[in-house]
């Protein structure tokens, strides 16, 4: 790596699966250049022999593993900013203000070309010069490639066709064998933006516009005439069914030209090619949601799936059916699986019955869709460029070279994804480059490093894993993971950040797994692994045990005391019962001894009285007596 002051080495750690860091070694200008304080780099490039080239602000150097060496004789001091190396060895320097080339010792300059930005080698060893031009070097003279005649206007549309061709819109060019050619009017072209393109099932090219449609056969253009529809408007969209008609996407419904019926007729005023054909129409009259039509699909079933306004619908066999969910949907894709995917307000899936959005990191507009040939989804969105592979969503962004807002997308027969962004072709070329993983740090109890193994009790209130994947291609902020702790974790989870936490996990063992995915989506070849065991803890077994002894015997006590408690109330009543009864008893008794007490009170007044008369008596009679 360079940075402004000085250049850094990492070296992997000597075994492939440890999870030590990468060893750093950094060298300042004095290293390189003796006597130097800065040293401004502005290419490296490691050739076919492992050494190291390094084009500075003062020359060209190269390091063996040992030493650097300066390669000035036959090159001086000039800036180089550029590095490249071909198959047979031959090595090419861009320096200010020319292209030299380095072969058997020698420099040779080849051409003055201003200063050389970039160079790129391609299969055909062809040298590629970016610069001022784009110019194509292959040992004859230079070719421009973006002189007047072939300069891009923005551009909307891409579209790749099966002889490998790229045709761009809003002007036609069409890219093939490196050659662009420009159609106009003039050409038999329309003319107008260009809104859509299309390739039938016979290899011609629609070119919808917003002035009507025209067709490329291979040698001429020639436009439809409509005469039951006469002022086309705008073509959002075009598509083939199954029966070979070709179906037109406009703002006032969908026009189906039957091409069986298709007859050319060059016209004498002008130098344009005439198609006169049958043509039939939909609209909301025969059951579409809206008439503003904006994408359309024919599926291998003979369905056509037609994108409008207010919703998209399927027709099959002159029936329509409508599915009132998306909404806004702008363009249409077809897996190589059969699947069915849309874009607009985000991006759809269909799975058979129904349309579901499938989140794509953040609320953007998918206005173009395509496949590569790993089966991964790039979509151009006003967020930028954005791949998906069922699992992850990558961005690119401006740092990558999107610059944001992206109209389109196609994949073309060289494995390059070509996208449209700000107005500008440009095309980005992943390489599966699986980043390495490593787990840096794990927390639980304390802090352990490049552990492969941790053991843990049941009492531990958390468990976090630290990892860092290394990719220099990718943004710090754009690279993701996938982890699970198996055992714990039914699938993988996706994150950006370099941490993963687990709260207390209960006792078993585990593994936990993380893998880094870099702005391709290329995977790490394989996870990197912490083996994870909780155990049961004796001392707090045995806690746990007493704690359920004195629970059983609190218990226990507490069932004794209900039940004591219960009889003791249970006597109480019975004794108030007796007490009660037997108060009654003594009551009873008691006044019938205070009656019998008074009857004998009265008798023993009678036997008194009785008495006292009787002593009376005997009395009168003795003085009775004696009186006698």
């Amino acid at each position: 790596m360079a940075t402004p002051t000085e250049l850094i080495r990492l070296d992997a750690p000597d075994d492939a699966g440890s999870t030590e860091l990468w060893h750093e070694t950094h060298f300042d200008a004095a290293d390189v250049l003796p006597g130097e304080r800065f040293l401004n780099t502005h290419a490296l490039h490691i050739d076919s022999s492992r050494r190291l080239w390094i084009g500075t602000n003062h020359g060209l150097f190269r390091y063996d593993g040992v030493s650097f060496e300066h390669l000035s004789d036959g090159l001086g001091d000039v800036p180089v900013f550029a590095l490249a190396e071909s198959d047979d060895g031959t090595f090419w320097i861009g320096t200010d203000d020319d292209l030299v080339e380095f072969s058997d010792g020698r420099f040779t300059n080849i051409a003055k070309t201003g200063q050389v930005n970039d160079l790129f080698v391609d299969r055909e060893q062809h040298v590629w010069i970016a610069g001022r031009d784009l110019l194509r070097y292959d040992r004859r003279p230079m070719t421009p490639l973006n002189r007047a005649g072939t300069q891009l206007h923005p551009t909307r549309k891409l579209l790749q066709t099966r002889d490998g061709a790229l045709w761009v819109g809003t002007d036609v060019v069409q890219f093939k064998n490196d050659i662009a050619t420009h159609y106009s009017e003039g050409d038999g072209f329309i003319g107008g933006n260009v809104t859509s393109l299309f390739e039938d099932s016979h290899g011609g090219v629609w070119i919808g516009t917003n002035r009507g449609v025209s067709h490329f056969d291979g040698q001429k253009f020639a436009s439809p005439m409509f005469h039951d529809h006469p002022g086309i408007p705008t073509v959002n969209a075009i598509t083939e069914d199954t029966n070979g008609d070709i179906w037109l996407g406009m703002p006032g419904g969908v026009a189906i030209y039957d091409q069986e019926s298709m007859r050319e007729h060059d016209t004498q005023d002008t130098d344009t090619t005439i198609l006169t054909g049958h043509i039939s129409s939909l609209s909301t009259m025969d059951g579409l949601p809206s008439n503003e039509v904006r994408a359309l699909l024919c599926v291998d079933d003979g369905a056509v799936w037609v994108a409008t306004q207010l919703g998209v619908c399927r027709w099959q066999d002159d029936v329509v059916e409508q599915f009132r969910v998306p909404k806004n949907i702008v363009c249409f894709l077809k897996d190589d699986s059969g699947g069915l995917w849309a874009g607009g307000d985000g991006l759809y899936h269909f799975n058979g019955t129904r349309w579901k959005q499938v989140s794509i990191d953040g609320k953007a507009l998918v206005t173009g869709l395509t496949q590569d040939p790993t089966g991964r989804l790039w979509m151009a969105t006003d967020l930028g460029l954005k791949v998906y592979d069922g699992f992850a969503v990558q961005t690119l962004l401006h740092f990558d070279g999107a610059n944001g807002w992206c109209s389109d997308v196609a994949w073309d027969n060289r494995n390059h994804c070509v996208h449209l962004t700000s107005g500008l072709l440009k095309t980005y070329h992943p390489r599966a480059t699986p980043p390495p993983i490593a787990i840096t740090h794990v927390s639980a109890d304390k802090q352990y490093e490049s552990i492969a193994e941790i053991r843990i009790g049941t009492s531990q209130p958390f468990l976090r894993f630290t990892f860092h994947g290394t990719s220099f291609k990718t943004r710090s902020d754009g690279m993701l993971y996938r982890y699970r702790l198996r055992g714990f974790d039914d699938e993988w989870k996706l994150t950006s950040d370099t941490q993963a936490s687990y709260g207390q996990l209960p006792p078993g063992n585990y593994t936990f797994e993380v893998a880094a995915i870099d702005r391709d989506l290329s995977h790490s070849e394989s996870p990197a692994v912490v083996r994870v065991q909780v155990e049961r803890e004796y001392r707090q077994a045995v806690l746990w045990f007493g704690l359920v002894c004195a629970i059983i015997t609190a218990v226990l006590l507490a069932v004794m005391v209900i039940r004591r408690t219960r009889g003791i109330r249970r006597l109480n009543v019975e004794l108030d019962q007796r007490v009660r009864v037997r108060t009654a008893e003594l009551q009873s008794e008691v006044a019938e001894n205070w009656k019998l007490q008074q009857q004998l009170l009265q008798t023993q007044k009678l036997d008194a009285v009785g008495t006292m008369a009787s002593g009376i008596a005997h009395d009168f009679n003795n003085s009775l007596a004696a009186i006698r």
